[in-house]
């Protein structure tokens, strides 16, 4: 017995509505595939895990056919992401690897820091040294916000979301 039409079916209709919603949650079609790579893989392992650990979703997906097709994107995505790592792990050579870079680059960061404040201190607060430091803020800022994107958008909006404390009169 052939199914009935999403469109005929409230069901159905229902489900995908509520697979578009999530979906749109990470934004049109083309913010979604026209980021970088990590950042549109990012939004895919999100998405995927959003729908595999929500039982609505899931149930949503698997009412209208979607459950194989998000399943093969994960895989396809995991897959991409592999190769992609294996690549550039390829092109970089055998120079240190990310665990000693690490601590290299945290000393040196530091290390600047200090020298950009001595010499605000130094210069009593003249340019350019405050705005300097107002734009290494806003880059910390813009960094924080990405790492929160890639943990998931869900994860993402309760972290920003204000909290607000109610009091009973």
């Amino acid at each position: 017995m052939p199914r009935a039409s999403t469109a005929q079916d409230p069901a159905r209709r229902r489900a995908a509505q509520l697979l578009l919603a999530r979906i749109g949650d990470y934004g049109t079609i083309s913010e979604f595939t026209l980021q970088p790579f990590a950042d549109e893989s990012a939004d895919i392992t999100s998405l995927t895990r959003d729908v595999r650990e929500s039982s609505e979703l899931r149930d949503a997906a698997a009412l209208i056919g979607a459950a194989d097709f998000l399943d093969e994107l994960g895989r396809l995505n995991t897959e991409f992401e592999r190769t992609f790592l294996t690549r550039s792990a390829q092109s970089t050579g055998t120079g240190p690897s990310l665990g000693e870079l690490r601590p290299m680059a945290d000393k040196a960061y530091n290390t600047l820091c200090q020298k950009i404040n001595s010499y605000c201190i130094t210069e009593e607060g003249a340019e350019p040294w405050p705005g300097i430091i107002d734009r290494l803020n806003s880059l910390i800022a813009q960094s924080r916000t990405q790492l929160a994107a890639r943990r998931g958008r869900a994860e993402a909006a309760a972290i920003a979301a204000p909290t607000t404390a109610t009091t009973n009169p």
